[in-house]
């Protein structure tokens, strides 16, 4: 069965081996070594660092940055990922932005559109690459089959419905006047509650979990819900690369600019501007800071004045596109 089917219907691919030991090895060592110069060397002194922004942001440039110099285009933009990731969009795919880490992140279920909205859903995707053996108590990543076409396209309306008050909260969020810990103060209880939504949705379902070998990646959807698996022993890595690939026709869009069907206020004001930043003549580019979810709540965001952020976009048709169509 062609990868483009199997990622459409079951909303991920496995690739096995895709990428080559090599490569891996040589990316592991720079990825240690930054980790060695920021004083990290252990779970623990991860998570006292987040506490500290502006280190740890640093952090994740410092990380971020070994995927756009030379050795690192050579892995992440190597032929046995890129050309099976070209199959499953159907198209010249673009990596948008990369980021590894040392340690799983135990995340609960959730779907990436939650941060940033990117569509057709069809036209981008994220690959999660092992950089080493998975151990199962190391926190392997996890996924729910289907969901990109169920709870991870519906859940933003269910909470809308479910809770009215949260559309006033999208609606301030909208207008792009809050910043830093204001809009966190603003967001949490809108985001605890698609957490909480999400969870309810998926209880009674079969998760697929990925203790896989370096070199495989996972293939999946930005609505597909998925997670990190609890870390059972904190001695243990599990170094994993996250990329982001689209198409040149994928839109983005802030997260407060699409709730869902009937709260769609996606329009130019709103859209995620990429400015490429050209690294090479491989026709890739990344933009960094996508990958660094704290600075995607700095961003200025204008008010769509044609739009009211707080109401429905007036005579939305089920199924049609209700904003303008913008062409990278």
């Amino acid at each position: 069965m062609p990868l483009s089917t199997i990622y459409r219907e079951q909303g991920y691919v496995l690739l096995e081996q895709a990428l080559p030991a090599e490569l891996i090895e040589e990316h592991v060592f720079r990825l240690d070594e930054v980790y060695r110069q920021h004083g990290i060397e252990s779970y623990t002194a991860l998570i006292d660092r987040r506490s500290d922004k502006t280190r740890f942001q640093a952090l994740l440039r410092a990380v971020q940055e070994l995927h756009n110099d030379e050795p690192g285009l050579q892995l992440t933009m190597h032929p046995g990922l890129r050309e099976p990731i070209a199959e499953v969009l159907q198209g010249d795919p673009i990596r948008v932005s990369a980021l590894s880490q040392l340690w799983g992140s135990e995340a609960t279920p959730h779907a990436d559109t939650s941060i940033v909205w990117r569509g057709p859903w069809q036209t981008a995707c994220r690959a999660w690459c092992a950089l080493e053996d998975i151990h199962p108590e190391a926190g392997p990543l996890f996924l729910y089959p289907k969901t990109h076409l169920t709870t991870g396209d519906t859940y933003r309306d269910e909470v809308l419905s479910a809770d009215p008050k949260f559309i006033d909260v999208l609606g301030e969020l909208g207008q792009g006047q809050l910043r830093g810990d204001e809009f966190h103060l603003r967001a949490k209880p809108l985001f605890e509650a698609a957490r909480d939504l999400i969870a309810a949705r998926v209880a009674d379902l079969q998760r697929v979990s990925f203790p896989i070998r370096r070199g495989d990646v996972v293939v999946f959807s930005f609505q597909t819900i998925h997670g990190g698996e609890p870390i059972i022993d904190k001695s243990r890595r599990r170094r994993a690369m996250i990329m982001d690939w689209h198409l040149g026709s994928t839109e983005d869009f802030l997260m407060n600019a699409y709730w869902g069907e009937t709260y769609d206020h996606r329009c130019e004001e709103n859209r995620l501007e990429k400015d490429p930043v050209q690294v090479t003549t491989l026709g890739s580019y990344a933009t960094p800071d996508l990958s660094v979810g704290d600075e995607l709540y700095l961003r200025p965001v204008k008010r769509c004045e044609s739009v009211g952020l707080a109401t429905p976009r007036a005579g939305y048709e089920r199924g049609a596109p209700s904003y303008p169509r913008i062409r990278l």
